[in-house]
């Protein structure tokens, strides 16, 4: 592993993670910034979820053998340096699935602790949770779609035109990249880069 040593802050590298393009430049050096770990931070916060222990910088590192850099989020425990992780509330080796909805934010000390043991998880709660979280998504979606369509038969053409478009943009935006994820797999090439 090569680490590089200038550390960089959260309130500076958070806002850049996840928004826009995969690869950023960090002071000469390309870095990874749409890593699944990396957007759970963004979203589920830089706090360990069993110690409390929160993570204070970034550090740029890569593999030996590889050229690009990735960010590691590192917090300090017991006066040590511990690295954070992302952590699958459900584990994958019982049926948790590779999303946002089933990380969380644990230090490297914890998660190897928890193993893939649940402990007292309520497997239903998370489901009714994704389950919320999905309809509250797709509830904006049907509605303007609806009202689109209502009033393009009332001929109120502008207004219906944009809603329509409001309601059907972010279906079709759902399947390209559902689409551009089996053509990454199928063929082996990132064709939305």
């Amino acid at each position: 592993m090569v680490r590089m040593p200038k550390k960089y802050s959260i309130e500076e590298m958070l806002p850049k993670i996840g928004v826009g393009k995969r690869r950023i430049k960090l002071d000469g050096d390309t870095v990874n910034i749409r890593s699944k770990t990396l957007r759970n931070f963004k979203e589920h916060g830089t706090k360990c979820v069993s110690c409390g222990v929160e993570g204070k910088y970034f550090v740029k590192e890569r593999l030996e053998d590889r050229k690009n850099y990735f960010l590691s989020l590192y917090g300090v425990k017991y006066g040590k340096e511990v690295l954070m992780t992302r952590d699958h509330i459900i584990p994958k080796a019982k049926g948790g699935i590779d999303n946002m909805e089933n990380f969380q934010t644990m230090c490297f000390d914890c998660n190897s602790n928890k193993g893939d043991i649940m402990g007292d998880i309520n497997v239903n709660k998370i489901k009714l949770q994704r389950f919320i979280k999905n309809i509250s998504r797709i509830i904006p979606t049907i509605l303007f779609l609806v009202l689109g369509i209502i009033l393009l038969e009332y001929k109120i053409y502008i207004f219906g035109g944009i809603l329509t478009f409001l309601g059907t943009y972010p279906i079709a935006h759902y399947f390209s990249i559902r689409f551009s994820k089996g053509m990454k797999k199928l063929f082996k090439v990132d064709i939305m880069n």
